[in-house]
């Protein structure tokens, strides 16, 4: 068990009863070359071993083994070691401090400057790419907060492509927010709302809205009169915003469906687009309107929504 009074401590301990993994740190020509300037007896190492104390006086390295591989070495007997608790968090933070492990940072929650520093870092690596732009495609990205790789750089339209994929992993990696799914009444809606529904559909898997102008979407659906009365997603494919069919998978997830009733005077070419041509030729007659023979039916229904 840990001693208590030595977390944080610097302490002078036997080097015997300090153990290192099979994977120390230093090659063997570093040790030798660190233990020949460490020759002098009862030397004192300034930069310490950091140790974690998993029995009670005995240690196991998890920083700057090199240092009490050199120091043993060298034939000294005692090696200042900094204990830190045994817990995997403590020792992770340690080992990214000390730069054991990749310092990245999660490009699903990160801030636009941290992003941007991010890549002034890898800036030569990545050609002559506009930092500026890359940094700010990342940030603007609808859905970033649901990516499970960096994959999804090579479609901003920044020129980051697959052979960048390799250097951009040096300072980031991908870890999914969790989505928390709010369905809405795509008919009755606010544009906010709106917004927010499609920018979480953008993080889910099966939504694929990279290439879909999403404010420009909301605005087009709060702004149709028809959507009262829509009761499929086939609508949407309409308003000019690329979504496409295709892409109409998933929606469902976040956007229900509760149409208006009909109005008594029905001129919703939406409606009345869904009608046989026989129903929409007794929709004329009750409303004493003349049916020319032969009249197709987009002609119809252009008369009764006139």
């Amino acid at each position: 068990m840990l001693s208590l009074k030595d977390i944080g401590q610097l302490i002078q301990v036997p080097i015997e009863q300090v153990q290192v993994s099979d994977e120390s740190q230093g090659s063997g020509f570093q040790i030798a070359a660190l233990s020949s300037i460490l020759q002098e007896p009862d030397l004192r190492n300034w930069i310490p071993v950091i140790v974690q104390e998993p029995e009670p006086r005995q240690y196991q390295a998890i920083s700057n083994e090199h240092i009490l591989l050199a120091m043993e070495a060298a034939g000294q007997e005692y090696v200042w070691v900094a204990v830190v608790p045994e817990d995997a968090s403590a020792e992770e933070q340690v080992k990214l401090l000390t730069g054991q492990i990749p310092l990245t940072i999660n490009i699903c929650s990160a801030e636009y400057d941290m992003i941007f520093a991010a890549l002034q870092h890898l800036r030569g690596k990545l050609g002559k790419l506009d930092i500026a732009l890359v940094a700010d495609r990342i940030y603007q990205a609808a859905g970033r907060r649901g990516w499970s790789s960096l994959t999804p750089l090579t479609k901003l339209k920044c020129g980051l492509t697959k052979s960048k994929l390799q250097v951009l992993s040096e300072v980031f990696d991908a870890a999914p927010l969790p989505i928390e799914i709010n369905p809405i009444i795509l008919n009755t809606a606010s544009e906010a709302e709106l917004l927010e529904a499609f920018e979480t559909a953008a993080c889910l898997p099966q939504c694929k809205l990279v290439d879909v102008n999403l404010t420009k979407l909301a605005s087009a659906i709060f702004s149709s009169k028809e959507r009262l009365y829509w009761h499929d997603y086939k609508p949407l494919t309409k308003l000019k915003c690329g979504l496409t069919p295709s892409k109409l998978k998933g929606l469902d997830q976040i956007l229900h469906l509760k149409p208006c009733a009909p109005p008594y005077l029905n001129n919703v070419r939406y409606l009345l687009e869904q009608m046989k041509v026989s129903d929409l030729k007794k929709e004329a007659i009750q409303r004493e309107i003349t049916v020319p023979k032969g009249i197709k039916k987009a002609e119809l229904v252009d008369l009764l929504t006139a």
